[in-house]
C-alpha cells in the first residue's frame, strides 16, 4: 500500500487502486462508491476469485519455460499454492479476526 501511495498522486486514483488491488475501499470516498455502486461496477473493487484466476494465470505463464523438466510440476505447484495465500492474507483474510 505504501508504494501505491508513493507513486499515485490523486486521492482519488489511488484509493481506486488500492481497492482494485487489495480490496481496501475505505479510502474511496462516499460520492465515488456510490457513482460505482450505481453503474453496477462495484463488484470490481471487491477481491474476488476472478483476481485469485487472474493472478494463477500470470503464474502459470511466466513457469511455462520450465515445462520440460520432470520436477516442474511440483515448483509450480509449489510457488502459486504460496503465491496465492500470499496474496489471501495480503487482501485481509484474517482481517475480521484482527479487528478489535
Amino acid at each position: 500500500m505504501n508504494t501505491l501511495t508513493r507513486y499515485l498522486r490523486g486521492d482519488d486514483e489511488r484509493a481506486i487502486t488500492i481497492a482494485l488491488v487489495l480490496g481496501v475501499t475505505d479510502g474511496i470516498d462516499n460520492d465515488l462508491q456510490n457513482a460505482y455502486a450505481a453503474s453496477g461496477a462495484m463488484h470490481v473493487l471487491a477481491v474476488s476469485g476472478m483476481h485469485v484466476g487472474i493472478i494463477y494465470a500470470i503464474i502459470l505463464f511466466l513457469f511455462k519455460p520450465l515445462t520440460k523438466y520432470r520436477w516442474s510440476k511440483w515448483v509450480v505447484a509449489v510457488t502459486s499454492l504460496s503465491l496465492l495465500w500470499g496474496f489471501a492474507f495480503v487482501t485481509g483474510l484474517l482481517l475480521p479476526c484482527c479487528v478489535p
